[in-house]
């Protein structure tokens, strides 16, 4: 067989030459403990009100002040789904009920919701025979997803629309009785993912490659053309969308841009200490599975659950010796996005051996078991539950230290990067290492930007006595046109403390206008 065969039968036809050896109890487990930590994520946004950390504290600021799609999403056309998923939601409560609390307690659930429609999708499109193909987005989202969790990304919603898009794909030609609506759950599907991030480019070359796939089977072409014609019109409507609609805020859109490429870089990846310890453990673990037959005769299963335990020991002392992985997480989305298509390509080419008979004529596959992954995914669950519990406990001190600050409640010491507003003289130029909080203190969580913005969400009421600034890392998203043009008495936001925030950005922000 030449390449140009092989190439054929990749691309045009539904041949999966990889299979996968995996017991169906190994299926449920991995999908059972996705399915409890796509339950637990929007409870963990909700108990400790994740919606304000990083990021998310302008956000959720926005939402106070009636103004979100002007102050924020108006600079990101491209990402519209999540507006109108998690944002629009909670405005209409907003304007209904005017619970300002209430409101932003729905924002941030129906962001940490995110993984759990993206299950709840899945299963909606999937056959009931291919249900075990969710092992995919369940590694997924147990390995990579959570990387993210607490940092308000819409790449989240990327990745949990990517899976049920691509088995929508995938199994079009099997809902004859129901393809009408299986076509509109692809439609909507499609305008989800293709709607959430820039970065759902990553994803297309895989979705195009299940259309391709489609043509092996009855009615092919026409299913292929149907896909492309629904994604023509999506994207077309995307690149009308991005065109249409300017952004009002040039500085927003060039910093925004520049982060998305730092975060390709390698140093953004090599930097991250989650991702440093997960590669200590995998260097120690990768020699001992391949060296152990040499030394000792076990089972690929025995082998597999001694160095998974070896994992989870290893793991959880790196937890606890070293670090806190919190404004990493920013960067750990260029993770999430190149492997959710590397793994979507794995689901495409490769059959899931569960033990039942092959069908007669079966073509040879390239077969692997799923024993040598296990250490894998035990490694990155310990990681993830470890690191987690340590930035929640750490989110819930800064929240309380910075809303005693805000209410005028503390004293703001030992942080001399750090200001009150009003402020009189400029800082002194910054000295080595004085630029941003101590790591060694609750406020190593604070966000150098949103710090302000954060002030209002955790004072009482909204309304802070004292605004806390970062003195050198200054960037105004809202400009003082904007913040006098804020009529207070429809916000939810302390009148004091708008004023503090105005006469600020009025002095020293960006130009009106």
């Amino acid at each position: 067989m030449g390449w140009a065969d092989l190439a054929r039968r990749l691309l045009l036809t539904g041949e999966q030459p990889l299979e996968l050896r995996i017991g169906r109890a190994g299926i449920g487990w991995l999908v059972g403990l996705y399915a409890a930590a796509a339950l637990a994520a929007p409870l963990l946004y909700l108990g400790w009100h994740l919606e304000a950390y990083a990021d998310g504290s302008y956000f959720s600021f926005a939402l106070l002040a009636r103004q979100s799609w002007d102050y924020v999403w108006s600079n990101f056309p491209g990402r519209l789904s999540t507006f109108l998923l998690c944002v629009e939601p909670a405005a209409a409560w907003l304007a209904l009920t005017g619970d300002d609390a209430g409101a932003l307690r729905l924002y941030g659930m129906l962001f940490g919701a995110m993984p759990l429609l993206g299950l709840l999708a899945s299963l909606a499109v999937l056959p009931r025979h291919a249900r075990g193909e969710l092992l995919w987005p369940a590694v997924s989202f147990l390995v990579f997803g959570l990387l993210t969790l607490g940092f308000p990304t819409e790449t989240w919603l990327t990745q949990s629309a990517f899976w049920p898009l691509l088995f929508a794909i995938r199994h079009l030609p099997e809902h004859p009785a129901g393809r009408r609506g299986h076509l509109a759950a692809l439609v909507l599907l499609g305008a989800v993912y293709v709607f959430s991030h820039e970065a759902m480019v990553l994803g297309l070359p895989l979705l195009a490659l299940a259309a391709l796939r489609l043509r092996g089977g009855p009615g092919g072409r026409r299913l292929l053309a149907t896909v492309a014609a629904v994604f023509a019109a999506l994207l077309l409507a995307w690149v009308a969308v991005k065109v249409g609609l300017r952004p009002p805020n040039a500085e927003t859109t060039e910093r925004v841009a520049a982060n998305q490429f730092s975060l390709l870089m390698p140093k953004a990846q090599l930097t991250n200490p989650l991702l440093q310890k997960a590669g200590i453990v995998l260097a120690l673990l990768v020699p001992a599975w391949l060296l152990w037959p040499r030394f000792l005769q076990t089972s690929r299963a025995r082998r597999a659950a001694i160095l998974s335990v070896a994992a989870a020991v290893l793991a959880a002392a790196l937890v606890a010796a070293w670090g806190l992985y919190g404004p990493h997480r920013y960067a750990a989305r260029a993770v999430v996005l190149f492997a959710t298509p590397a793994l979507g390509l794995l689901c495409l080419l490769t059959r899931l051996d569960t033990g039942e008979a092959l069908p007669a004529g079966d073509r040879p596959r390239v077969r692997f078991d799923a024993w040598p992954y296990l250490p894998v995914v035990v490694l990155a669950l310990v990681l993830h539950l470890g690191e987690g519990a340590k930035f929640l406990r750490e989110w819930a001190r800064f929240s309380a230290l910075l809303g005693a600050v805000a209410d005028g409640r503390a004293p703001l010491e030992g942080q001399p990067s750090l200001g009150l507003l009003p402020e009189g003289e400029p800082p002194p130029p910054a000295g080595p290492g004085q630029g941003f909080p101590g790591r060694d203190t609750p406020w190593q969580l604070s966000w150098n930007w949103t710090l302000p913005f954060n002030s209002f969400l955790v004072a009482e009421g909204f309304a802070p006595r004292q605004i806390v600034h970062n003195r050198y890392a200054r960037y105004d998203p809202v400009s003082c046109d904007q913040l006098r043009a804020l009529a207070v008495a429809g916000t939810g936001l302390g009148e004091h403390g708008l004023r503090l925030l105005r006469d600020y950005a009025c002095a020293h922000g960006r130009p009106p206008g």
